[in-house]
């Protein structure tokens, strides 16, 4: 492997093969397999409501990039529906015993959809992610419902054939979402190199042509950068030059490295996280978009601080920027506590 930040980094990942992916036990196998039955049944019953849905990651993915649902740890089903079926396909999972996720806590719905696309549901021991978006409207991914739909493609499940999105889209979205969590786990690096070695046939410029097009070009050179980095697949060669020439996605492929070696990764420094999707940005709008909503659209840590009503919605825009700006002034205090103090000149002698 070439242009490694360090040994250390590319032994987290390298050479990864399907028996290192999964936990390779029986506890993880059958949940891996009650998961994928769980999936089928969610399947047949929207399709019985006549609700579109896309299944994604989860054991799908498993079986397209590692060919088995139980060769990938997973813990959760992530599916995608229309936003206009959204309510529907909610309380068709409310009447198998769904509920909503205590977590954030005091997080009304609407709010909490109005900022993530989605939301979570639990049922005994089973999660379900139901999203009408793909990423967040702080970091949105560009794969809308009917485009992913009029291209999908099927995977065997369970004694039946399920829909699930394209290889094509899949390059797209597990760039975008490993850019949006700045490749926090190590595994969705695996998954992305996975995908370009059992892909020969991908059209990769228009791939790419698709990314530059949303703005979203450099995040696609940064997950090819670390899947040939850190797992040794190299891109294909149609963006092989693409790649290396390109400084900011060197850059950043460090910054990544660094932060999977690190005691505090970019999960626990979210001004660092910040940073780093300004940077994985290509285009002025898209980063003022995001600034934007960083500064001033409240969350679950807004709503958990404090319970208003809903007439009253309108003083978290006044509360988000405080919280935000207080944050990351413990963050620069914190930063600069941690350098050491500076040496004492040295004289020279007389």
């Amino acid at each position: 492997m070439q242009n490694r930040l360090s040994e250390t980094a590319a032994q987290l990942v390298r050479g990864a093969r399907v028996p290192e992916l999964q936990s390779a036990t029986p506890l993880h196998a059958y949940r891996s397999l009650r998961l994928a039955r769980e999936l089928v049944t969610l399947l047949d019953l929207f399709d019985r409501h006549h609700v579109q849905a896309i299944p994604f990651k989860g054991p799908v993915l498993a079986v397209q990039l590692y060919g088995d649902p139980a060769n990938r740890y997973y813990d959760d089903l992530d599916i995608l529906v229309r936003e206009r079926q959204f309510d529907e396909a909610l309380e068709l999972l409310h009447a198998r015993g769904y509920e909503l996720s205590p977590e954030p806590p005091r997080s009304p719905l609407q709010r909490w959809l109005r900022v993530e696309g989605q939301c979570h549901l639990v049922r005994d021991a089973d999660r379900v992610e139901l999203h009408f978006a793909l990423g967040s409207f702080g970091f949105p991914i560009p794969l809308d419902f009917d485009t992913l739909w009029s291209r999908l493609e099927s995977v065997h499940l369970g004694g039946r054939i399920v829909r699930t999105m394209s290889r094509d889209d899949l390059a797209l979205y597990l760039a975008a979402h490993g850019a949006k969590h700045a490749w926090e786990r190590r595994e969705w690096i695996v998954d992305f190199a996975q995908l370009v070695r059992t892909s020969p046939s991908l059209d990769w410029p228009c791939i790419a042509a698709t990314a530059r097009a949303h703005g979203e070009e450099r995040m696609l050179l940064l997950a090819l950068k670390l899947a040939g980095d850190l797992v040794g697949v190299p891109p294909p060669q149609a963006l092989v030059s693409r790649v290396a020439a390109d400084k900011r996605v060197r850059a950043l492929a460090r910054d990544v490295e660094a932060s999977l070696l690190e005691t505090r990764p970019f999960a626990e420094r979210p001004g660092a996280r910040r940073v780093f999707h300004l940077r994985v940005m290509e285009r002025l709008r898209d980063r003022a978009h995001y600034a934007g909503h960083v500064l001033f659209t409240p969350g679950p840590v807004e709503w958990a601080t404090l319970a208003l009503p809903d007439r009253l919605d309108w003083l978290y825009y006044v509360l988000r920027p405080m919280r935000i700006a207080g944050t990351y002034a413990r963050e620069l205090l914190r930063a600069g506590a941690d350098m050491p103090p500076p040496s004492a000149p040295r004289c020279a002698a007389r």
